[in-house]
Order: C-alpha cells, then sequence, then structure tokens
C-alpha cells in the first residue's frame, strides 16, 4: 500500500510540472521602466452656438444730435427706398447715407435770419438703420454695446457714439420698439445717434470734417451672442434751413 501511494503521488507531481512547462514565464522589467499612461478618451466636441438672429447696418445719416422733443424718426426706412443693387426679401436697399423722408420739422422756439430770407433752422436727427433677421425658433433680445466711428480703411476709433430710442418699422411708420426679435421674422429698425464732439475730430483729421467719408463700427448682443457689424460709408451732411 506504502509503494502504492509513493507511485500515484510522483505521477501527480510528475504531470503539474509538465502542464507549466510550455508556458513562458514572466520576464523582469527593465530597472526604471513604468508602464505608459492609457490615452485619455477624446472629449466630445461643443455643439456650435445656435445662431439667434443675424444683424446688418443698411444706412447712416450724420448731421445733428437734436434735442429729446425733436420729430420721429424718418418716415421712411432706407431698406425700402429702391435701388439697383442691394435686394432684400422683395425690398431694395438704398446705397446712400441718407433715408428718404429724413427731413424734420422746425424745433420749437427756433428762427433763421428772416431778413437774409432764410426761415425757422431746421433740426434732422443723426440715426442708422440696422436690419435684424431672426434665424432661430426663439426670440431674441437685442443689446447695443458700443458704437465706434472711424475712417472707411482705418481701425482707429475717431469718437465713441450713443444710441437711443430704437424704433421699428411697422405699418408705413417707426414705433417704439422693446429691441426683441421675433423667430424667424426681419426688423427694420432705427436708433438715433449721437454726434462726435467735431472739433476734436477734426484735430484727428487734421482738416474739415465735412467731405471725408466715415463708417461706424457696432458692438452688439443678441441673447448673450456678440457681433460687430460695420455700416456702408457715410459723411456728414450739412443742418438743414428752409429758404423763405
Amino acid at each position: 500500500m506504502l509503494a502504492r501511494s509513493l507511485v500515484a503521488l510522483s505521477l501527480l507531481l510528475s504531470a503539474g510540472c509538465t502542464s507549466h512547462e510550455g508556458e513562458p514565464k514572466p520576464q523582469p522589467k527593465p530597472e526604471g521602466q513604468v508602464d505608459p499612461e492609457p490615452e485619455p478618451e477624446p472629449e466630445p466636441e461643443p455643439e456650435p452656438p445656435k445662431v439667434v438672429a443675424t444683424a446688418r447696418i443698411a444706412s447712416v445719416q450724420m448731421i445733428e444730435d437734436c434735442p429729446q422733443h425733436d420729430p420721429p424718426p424718418p418716415a421712411q426706412p432706407a431698406s425700402l427706398v429702391p435701388s439697383a443693387q442691394a435686394p432684400m426679401g422683395g425690398q431694395l436697399l438704398e446705397d446712400s447715407s441718407v433715408a428718404a423722408g429724413a427731413r424734420a420739422r422746425p424745433m420749437d422756439g427756433a428762427a433763421g435770419d428772416s431778413a437774409l430770407g432764410w426761415g425757422p433752422s431746421m433740426c434732422t436727427q443723426s440715426s442708422m438703420q440696422i436690419v435684424f433677421s431672426g434665424q432661430g425658433e426663439e426670440p431674441g433680445r437685442v443689446r447695443i454695446q458700443r458704437i465706434r466711428m472711424l475712417k472707411p480703411e482705418g481701425s482707429v476709433p475717431l469718437a465713441t457714439l450713443d444710441a437711443r430710442l430704437p424704433s421699428l418699422w411697422n405699418s408705413g411708420a417707426y414705433t417704439p420698439w422693446d429691441e426683441v426679435v421675433p423667430a424667424g421674422a426681419e426688423v427694420q429698425a432705427s436708433y438715433r445717434l449721437s454726434v462726435p464732439e467735431w472739433s476734436l475730430l477734426e484735430k484727428a483729421l487734421g482738416g474739415s470734417s465735412y467731405g471725408p467719408m466715415f463708417v461706424l463700427e457696432v458692438e452688439l448682443e443678441i441673447d448673450g451672442q456678440r457681433q460687430t457689424i460695420r455700416s456702408p460709408e457715410f459723411p456728414r451732411e450739412m443742418p438743414h434751413v428752409v429758404v423763405t
């Protein structure tokens, strides 16, 4: 019995050694070598921002900054004046800097030199007309951040202007506007503008402010999305008077 037990034990040990003979033995790592770190998974690409609306300056007129009781903005937006160069949505945009119907009524109490044949002086408000096109499924709120006046070929601002009293072209007239662009709609808006300190601007120009062309660079936000747009070129215009 003892002999048989020894034979069985010997066979078991022999089979165990044989089963491991074919397996490769682990190789020791060279000194100082470390396992490479796994490559991080690529982050998902951010979704592009949803475009709420786009803006484009149709025209600018730079004449005067009238008192608050001045007449309403131009009776006809620049984007409705026929032109063969800028079709948009069935209407044609004006290329000149003055919107039709932009002549204001005389200011209260303002009078010219009637002895020289001049009637009451005119105050024609400086303004800019912007076309907003709603692109999304929700309305977007507009905020004008900064307006700079520059030479057409330059980037150095000549003056910083203010915009006020936004209005909306609606049913043949301008009406007060809450600066909300409806979803999928087009808004033809007008803002009254301040004017530069002309004496300082002429020092920067080295000459008269009548004659040179200018542009406006407008920074705005529509529901937090920033846009920077430039106007067509425009001149400074002479104030209007009535000849009697």
